[in-house]
């Protein structure tokens, strides 16, 4: 049994071989389940893998071991509470086998963070110059603040993560929406090297997002935070925390006015 907070030390003994290791969960709680490998200095398997099963040992979810880029991870908020299990093994796409190896599994669990909506009628709330920490679950998650703002004032919003120590996120990415849900405009340039239209999700320090836009109307705003996939690609691992932010532009006072 792994409890939250623990890391256990595993070892896949032979091609092909499995480990079930049981996890007692609560409703409505935040899990993060992940297993380290050699990519992660975890042990010397080179290809874990993590499919989640319940407590009758069906499948409830996996990942799809032939776009794995790193050790896996995997974030669950069960709807019941009960025992669940880790189902650990291993698969090598480029060699088409299963290697043996050890690994360490590890639990987590997040019992502050809320499942913030994907839409504005589900939406969080973020004050102006309040910073606020969520977790984007899983590929496609996206999640919705509302916040009230001035007509004339300009803002700015960052979404951080790994690049400032400001969450576990690799690539953030934020689009900022008006009350009609429509995208206010600016958010995306032409990449002349590649010609090709992109986000503007890397305008913050390092792989950061950032966008400034002067509000034009008073009333509700939407802050959507994300994580950039450049192909949209469901099985890619790459989610986590971040810090999210809305503050107000300084405004610059010009000598002799």
């Amino acid at each position: 049994v792994l409890t939250p907070g623990a890391a256990l030390k595993g070892n896949l003994e032979v091609s092909g071989d499995r480990d079930w290791i049981a996890v007692d969960l609560t409703a409505g709680t935040l899990y993060r389940m992940s297993v380290d490998g050699a990519r992660n200095g975890g042990g010397t398997q080179p290809a874990p893998i993590i499919f989640l099963r319940n407590a009758e040992g069906n499948l409830e979810a996996r990942q799809d071991f032939e776009f794995m880029r790193s050790d896996p991870e995997y974030y669950f908020r069960p709807a019941t509470s009960g025992t669940w299990y880790m189902d650990i093994w291993s698969f090598d796409p480029s060699e088409g086998t299963r290697p043996a190896g050890t690994y360490t599994a590890r639990l987590e669990e997040f019992p502050g963070l809320a499942d913030i909506g994907q839409t504005r009628a589900t939406a969080g709330s973020i004050a102006v110059n309040t910073p606020i920490t969520g977790l984007i679950e899983s590929p496609r998650d996206k999640d919705f603040f509302a916040v009230e703002l001035s007509a004339g004032v300009r803002y700015v919003v960052d979404l951080e993560g790994v690049s400032t120590d400001k969450g576990t996120l690799p690539d953030p990415d934020v689009m900022v929406f008006d009350s009609a849900g429509t995208r206010l405009p600016g958010q995306f340039y032409f990449d002349s090297v590649d010609e090709a239209v992109r986000p503007n999700n890397d305008r913050g320090e390092g792989k950061n997002s950032r966008f400034e836009f002067t509000a034009e109307t008073d009333g509700t705003y939407y802050l959507e935070a994300g994580r950039y996939s450049p192909a949209f690609d469901d099985y890619d691992p790459r989610v986590g925390t971040y810090t999210l932010t809305i503050a107000e532009v300084p405004v610059e006072i010009v000598a002799g006015t």
